[in-house]
């Protein structure tokens, strides 16, 4: 739990942070213990990622719906929790790796069928690169 004083004390360092930096962006919300930020892009995703000291966790596409379609960087700052988010389509590539075999059932009218659907990734490598270069 963050008290007053390490509360406002983080308050302070983000200030000054915001001032020394003037290429980052302004954060959407900072809460007792999450500063979050939504950039707008690759280039302000990963300046904002660089600027903060961090090991970044990013979160997996395949999870779930939602993660599939942010990109999503979590890191910590003067005892709070740093989080990135953004679309994933605007920060990554996403590339077909390969196809798989889906088997449609029969219906009424029509037999069972089997046809190829196309298997994607989100390329976002780059990305962490430029954040942590």
């Amino acid at each position: 739990m963050t008290s007053r004083a390490e509360y406002i004390n983080r308050l302070r360092k983000m200030a000054d942070l915001l001032e020394a930096e003037s290429g980052l962006i302004l954060p959407y919300q900072i809460g007792k213990n999450t500063i979050s930020f939504y950039p707008h892009g690759v280039e302000e995703t990963a300046r904002t990622a660089k600027i903060f000291p961090s090991a970044w966790k990013k979160n997996d596409p395949a999870a779930s719906s939602y993660d599939a379609d942010y990109y999503k960087l979590t890191g910590a700052w003067n005892g709070a929790s740093v989080v990135i988010l953004d679309d994933r389509e605007s920060v990554c590539q996403r590339v077909q790796v390969g196809t798989e075999k889906v088997v449609i059932p029969a219906v009424k009218a029509e037999r069972e069928k089997v046809v190829e659907r196309p298997i994607y990734e989100y390329k976002c490598e780059p990305l962490l690169a430029k954040a942590v270069a």
